[in-house]
């Protein structure tokens, strides 16, 4: 795996290809991750963030995961939250144009079969846990920062989930706890 770094003006050991950023009227910002280039002039404001670049990359990573991961539970407030849109769709009689999996059954799936992490469509900036079977984010998918952590868990998933809970708040994670992404 490569190693992710983030510079304004990036000029010494840049990898080929890689812009240098001598005109200062225009730096570019650039991202290296597991070998890939981000120029991030190109790819847009959303993406000039250091954590979220983490944050993706880390997503992306985990989605590659052959196995399934345990199933640490769901945050109790993203859950009363998600059971109370339910009961507010039924009382007002609201369909949805999508099939949407109710709550109850979806933690239950999550818990039998394991959790994965899958990324959101191309563009998309952020990634989805869904059961391990599925791969429909819409009907089954939830936001990291939806779960819980727990003792014990993989570090990488766990620092998913923080990150994902601290780039909603404002507060950025930059650093990958201890162990994690080790091959």
């Amino acid at each position: 795996m490569g190693v992710l770094c983030y510079t304004r003006l990036m000029k010494l050991n840049r990898p080929p290809g890689v812009p240098t950023g001598d005109d200062a009227s225009a730096p570019q910002a650039v991202a290296v991750a597991g070998g890939g280039i981000i120029d991030l002039e190109k790819a847009g404001a959303e993406l000039r963030n250091v954590a979220q670049i983490l944050y993706l990359h880390i997503a992306a990573e985990l989605s590659k995961s052959p196995e399934a991961f345990p199933f640490p539970g769901m945050d109790p407030d993203a859950y009363a939250v998600r059971k109370a849109e339910e009961k507010e769709e039924a009382d007002l009689g609201i369909e949805l144009p999508v099939e949407i999996t109710p709550i109850d059954t979806l933690l239950d799936r999550m818990r039998s079969e394991g959790i994965k992490v899958m990324m959101g469509s191309a563009g998309s900036l952020d990634a989805f846990i869904l059961p391990r079977g599925s791969n429909d984010i819409v009907a089954d998918g939830l936001l990291p920062r939806h779960l819980q952590t727990a003792s014990g868990m993989d570090n990488t998933l766990e620092f998913l989930i923080l990150s994902s809970r601290q780039y909603k708040s404002g507060n950025y994670l930059t650093a990958l706890p201890s162990g994690s992404l080790e091959n």
